[in-house]
Protein backbone atom coordinates (compact mmCIF):
# COMPACT_ATOMS: atom_id res chain seq x y z
CA UNK A 1 0.00 0.00 0.00
CA UNK A 2 0.90 3.55 -0.33
CA UNK A 3 1.97 6.08 2.70
CA UNK A 4 -1.23 7.68 2.24
CA UNK A 5 -3.60 4.90 2.57
CA UNK A 6 -2.17 4.23 6.04
CA UNK A 7 -4.36 5.37 8.89
CA UNK A 8 -2.32 8.23 11.09
CA UNK A 9 -2.85 5.83 14.36
CA UNK A 10 -1.03 2.85 12.68
CA UNK A 11 2.18 5.11 12.03
CA UNK A 12 2.08 7.77 14.36
CA UNK A 13 5.05 7.11 16.54
CA UNK A 14 5.51 3.65 15.56
CA UNK A 15 7.04 1.77 12.63
CA UNK A 16 6.89 1.39 9.35
CA UNK A 17 9.57 0.73 6.15
CA UNK A 18 8.99 2.88 3.06
CA UNK A 19 10.14 2.12 -0.60
CA UNK A 20 11.93 6.15 -0.75
CA UNK A 21 13.86 5.06 -4.14
CA UNK A 22 16.57 7.86 -4.85
CA UNK A 23 15.17 10.45 -1.09
CA UNK A 24 18.18 8.01 0.35
CA UNK A 25 20.80 10.19 -1.39
CA UNK A 26 19.40 12.65 1.36
CA UNK A 27 20.74 10.53 3.96
CA UNK A 28 24.26 10.78 2.86
CA UNK A 29 25.83 13.39 4.82
CA UNK A 30 24.79 10.68 7.72
CA UNK A 31 26.00 7.60 6.43
CA UNK A 32 27.16 5.64 3.23
CA UNK A 33 24.34 5.21 0.48
CA UNK A 34 24.50 2.16 -1.74
CA UNK A 35 22.70 2.28 -5.33
CA UNK A 36 20.70 -0.34 -3.90
CA UNK A 37 19.61 1.20 -0.82
CA UNK A 38 16.43 2.28 -1.85
CA UNK A 39 13.89 1.44 1.72
CA UNK A 40 13.90 3.73 5.02
CA UNK A 41 12.78 2.41 8.23
CA UNK A 42 10.70 5.43 9.90
CA UNK A 43 8.69 6.34 12.73
CA UNK A 44 6.64 9.58 12.25
CA UNK A 45 5.81 12.87 14.79
CA UNK A 46 3.76 15.91 13.84
CA UNK A 47 6.17 19.01 13.80
CA UNK A 48 5.93 22.22 15.31
CA UNK A 49 3.22 23.06 12.58
CA UNK A 50 1.36 20.01 12.33
CA UNK A 51 3.07 18.55 9.29
CA UNK A 52 3.02 14.65 9.38
CA UNK A 53 7.26 14.07 9.46
CA UNK A 54 9.21 11.07 8.76
CA UNK A 55 12.27 10.54 11.17
CA UNK A 56 14.51 7.83 9.27
CA UNK A 57 16.15 5.20 12.00
CA UNK A 58 17.81 3.11 9.46
CA UNK A 59 18.43 2.02 5.72
CA UNK A 60 18.62 -0.85 3.36
CA UNK A 61 18.25 -2.74 0.11
CA UNK A 62 15.21 -4.41 0.66
CA UNK A 63 11.80 -4.71 2.87
CA UNK A 64 13.42 -7.37 5.48
CA UNK A 65 16.87 -5.77 5.52
CA UNK A 66 16.30 -2.52 6.47
CA UNK A 67 18.73 -1.53 9.44
CA UNK A 68 21.96 0.04 8.43
CA UNK A 69 22.41 2.65 10.50
CA UNK A 70 20.31 1.76 13.90
CA UNK A 71 23.59 1.57 15.63
CA UNK A 72 23.80 5.42 14.98
CA UNK A 73 22.00 7.05 17.75
CA UNK A 74 20.99 10.39 15.24
CA UNK A 75 18.01 9.86 13.12
CA UNK A 76 19.96 9.80 9.53
CA UNK A 77 17.12 11.97 8.31
CA UNK A 78 13.99 13.32 7.72
CA UNK A 79 11.08 13.06 5.03
CA UNK A 80 8.33 15.16 4.98
CA UNK A 81 4.66 13.52 3.97
CA UNK A 82 4.49 15.59 0.64
CA UNK A 83 7.93 13.51 -0.09
CA UNK A 84 6.78 10.16 0.23
CA UNK A 85 3.31 10.26 -0.27
CA UNK A 86 2.77 7.88 -2.75
CA UNK A 87 5.45 5.44 -1.99
CA UNK A 88 4.88 2.06 -1.33
CA UNK A 89 5.08 1.08 2.40
CA UNK A 90 5.31 -1.64 4.92
CA UNK A 91 4.18 -1.67 8.94
CA UNK A 92 7.15 -2.55 10.66
CA UNK A 93 7.52 -5.11 13.47
CA UNK A 94 8.83 -2.85 16.40
CA UNK A 95 12.29 -4.41 18.14
CA UNK A 96 14.14 -3.14 21.17
CA UNK A 97 16.24 -1.60 18.97
CA UNK A 98 13.87 0.25 16.85
CA UNK A 99 11.85 1.53 20.53
CA UNK A 100 15.60 2.26 22.16
CA UNK A 101 16.68 4.48 18.92
CA UNK A 102 13.57 6.33 18.88
CA UNK A 103 12.40 6.74 22.38
CA UNK A 104 16.03 9.93 22.14
CA UNK A 105 13.80 11.38 19.56
CA UNK A 106 10.82 11.16 20.78
CA UNK A 107 11.59 12.96 24.03
CA UNK A 108 12.11 16.13 21.59
CA UNK A 109 9.08 16.66 19.40
CA UNK A 110 5.34 17.01 19.91
CA UNK A 111 6.03 19.35 23.42
CA UNK A 112 3.88 22.40 22.31
CA UNK A 113 0.92 20.72 22.17
CA UNK A 114 -2.30 20.32 25.01
CA UNK A 115 -3.39 16.89 26.25
CA UNK A 116 -6.78 17.56 24.20
CA UNK A 117 -4.61 17.47 20.87
CA UNK A 118 -2.77 14.38 22.23
CA UNK A 119 -5.39 12.32 22.80
CA UNK A 120 -7.31 13.22 19.27
CA UNK A 121 -4.05 12.37 17.80
CA UNK A 122 -5.04 9.25 19.18
CA UNK A 123 -8.69 8.15 18.25
CA UNK A 124 -8.54 6.54 15.34
CA UNK A 125 -11.92 7.57 14.69
CA UNK A 126 -10.84 9.93 12.64
CA UNK A 127 -8.51 8.57 10.68
CA UNK A 128 -10.89 8.56 7.32
CA UNK A 129 -11.09 12.27 8.41
CA UNK A 130 -7.83 13.16 8.73
CA UNK A 131 -6.14 15.82 5.91
CA UNK A 132 -2.69 13.34 5.08
CA UNK A 133 -0.60 16.14 4.94
CA UNK A 134 -1.83 18.13 8.42
CA UNK A 135 -3.37 15.11 10.96
CA UNK A 136 -5.16 17.54 12.66
CA UNK A 137 -7.31 19.17 10.42
CA UNK A 138 -10.24 17.08 9.94
CA UNK A 139 -13.06 16.97 7.52
CA UNK A 140 -16.40 17.68 9.83
CA UNK A 141 -19.84 18.01 8.08
CA UNK A 142 -22.53 21.38 8.40
CA UNK A 143 -26.20 21.04 7.83
CA UNK A 144 -27.47 23.66 5.37
CA UNK A 145 -30.59 23.64 3.24
CA UNK A 146 -31.40 20.01 4.29
CA UNK A 147 -28.21 18.67 2.70
CA UNK A 148 -24.89 18.09 4.63
CA UNK A 149 -21.90 20.10 3.44
CA UNK A 150 -17.82 19.09 4.75
CA UNK A 151 -15.61 21.39 5.94
CA UNK A 152 -12.06 21.39 7.18
CA UNK A 153 -11.36 22.15 10.19
CA UNK A 154 -8.28 22.61 12.44
CA UNK A 155 -8.70 20.53 15.58
CA UNK A 156 -7.69 22.40 18.84
CA UNK A 157 -9.47 20.51 22.14
CA UNK A 158 -12.49 18.69 23.41
CA UNK A 159 -15.13 20.23 25.29
CA UNK A 160 -17.61 17.54 26.84
CA UNK A 161 -19.14 15.31 24.20
CA UNK A 162 -17.74 17.42 21.04
CA UNK A 163 -14.42 18.12 19.43
CA UNK A 164 -13.64 21.68 18.82
CA UNK A 165 -12.15 23.30 16.08
CA UNK A 166 -11.74 26.30 13.63
CA UNK A 167 -12.55 26.55 10.48
CA UNK A 168 -9.41 26.19 8.19
CA UNK A 169 -11.11 28.01 4.98
CA UNK A 170 -14.20 30.42 3.84
CA UNK A 171 -17.03 28.08 3.26
CA UNK A 172 -18.02 28.27 -0.66
CA UNK A 173 -22.03 28.58 0.15
CA UNK A 174 -23.07 31.26 2.85
CA UNK A 175 -23.55 29.26 5.87
CA UNK A 176 -23.10 31.91 8.82
CA UNK A 177 -19.66 30.60 9.14
CA UNK A 178 -16.60 31.92 8.09
CA UNK A 179 -12.71 31.34 8.29
CA UNK A 180 -11.27 30.66 12.04
CA UNK A 181 -14.81 30.43 13.46
CA UNK A 182 -14.86 28.18 16.35
CA UNK A 183 -16.74 24.98 16.11
CA UNK A 184 -18.58 22.11 17.62
CA UNK A 185 -18.92 18.56 16.35
CA UNK A 186 -20.04 15.54 17.31
CA UNK A 187 -19.41 12.10 15.79
CA UNK A 188 -21.40 10.07 13.94
CA UNK A 189 -21.63 6.68 11.80
CA UNK A 190 -22.71 6.49 8.45
CA UNK A 191 -21.72 4.49 5.18
CA UNK A 192 -19.05 2.45 7.19
CA UNK A 193 -17.01 5.62 8.16
CA UNK A 194 -16.98 7.86 11.42
CA UNK A 195 -17.97 11.32 10.88
CA UNK A 196 -18.22 14.62 12.55
CA UNK A 197 -21.42 16.62 12.50
CA UNK A 198 -21.04 20.60 13.53
CA UNK A 199 -23.81 21.40 16.15
CA UNK A 200 -22.58 24.54 17.26
CA UNK A 201 -20.78 27.37 15.62
CA UNK A 202 -19.67 30.75 14.48
CA UNK A 203 -18.23 33.78 15.92
CA UNK A 204 -21.14 34.59 18.22
CA UNK A 205 -23.67 32.05 19.72
CA UNK A 206 -27.25 33.07 20.89
CA UNK A 207 -28.07 32.96 24.23
CA UNK A 208 -30.27 29.95 23.76
CA UNK A 209 -27.22 28.01 21.85
CA UNK A 210 -24.83 28.98 24.74
CA UNK A 211 -27.17 27.36 27.45
CA UNK A 212 -27.78 23.90 25.26
CA UNK A 213 -24.47 23.51 24.29
CA UNK A 214 -22.93 24.47 28.57
CA UNK A 215 -25.80 21.74 29.74
CA UNK A 216 -24.48 19.52 27.17
CA UNK A 217 -21.15 19.35 28.75
CA UNK A 218 -22.00 19.68 32.38
CA UNK A 219 -23.86 16.92 32.28
CA UNK A 220 -21.51 14.39 30.07
CA UNK A 221 -18.79 16.02 32.37
CA UNK A 222 -21.01 15.12 35.54
CA UNK A 223 -21.03 11.45 34.03
CA UNK A 224 -17.46 11.00 33.51
CA UNK A 225 -17.90 11.38 29.46
CA UNK A 226 -16.22 13.21 27.01
CA UNK A 227 -15.77 13.15 22.90
CA UNK A 228 -12.99 10.40 23.40
CA UNK A 229 -14.40 8.08 26.14
CA UNK A 230 -14.56 8.37 29.61
CA UNK A 231 -12.65 11.39 30.97
CA UNK A 232 -10.07 11.48 33.26
CA UNK A 233 -9.95 15.33 33.62
CA UNK A 234 -10.50 17.12 37.32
Amino acid sequence: MKVVEVHFTDIHQKYLTIEVDELTEELKNKIDVHDDDCYALCSSYCADDGMLMFNVLSIGNSWETCLRGMDNPEMLGFFSMEQVFDCETRIAKETVDMVKKNATWLEKVEHNIDEDIRRLRQDERLDDLRDPVYPDRVVAGVMHEGSIYELQINLTGIQGPFVVGELDDEPDMEIGLHFADKVWAIPYFADGIHRLIILFGGPSLSKEESEVLEQIVAETEKLGFDFTGISMKS
